[in-house]
């Protein structure tokens, strides 16, 4: 059975409060990723990867606390989508980018 859970998150994406206020302070970023590790952490043990990990996608609480959103490219450990490329390409690496190879003669 899966559950699916909406909570509301006052305070929007750490996307969204960057744009609007700038920088975070080191020890704020500290304390939030500290939090978005735990919750993969947990996803991992209960075989789930995200695969779209960005600021949009962390959403904030007044309190401080952080909730994992978008899991609409999330898959379960051990299929055959593992390697897939998923999520939103500006996020991604430049080692996924599949580019040409072009050999002058």
């Amino acid at each position: 059975m899966t559950l699916i859970s909406c909570r509301f998150c006052e305070n929007g994406s750490l996307h969204n409060i960057s744009k609007r206020f700038g920088k975070f302070p080191e020890n704020l970023v500290a304390v939030y990723i500290s939090q978005v590790l735990e919750g993969l952490l947990y996803l991992h043990d209960q075989g789930v990867i995200h695969r779209d990990i960005k600021g949009a996608n962390i959403l904030t609480n007044k309190d401080g606390t952080v909730k994992l959103a978008d899991f609409g490219v999330a898959a379960k450990t051990g299929g055959a989508t593992d390697a897939a490329v998923v999520g939103s390409p500006y996020w991604s690496g430049c080692f996924r980018a599949v580019l040409p190879v072009c050999e002058f003669y």
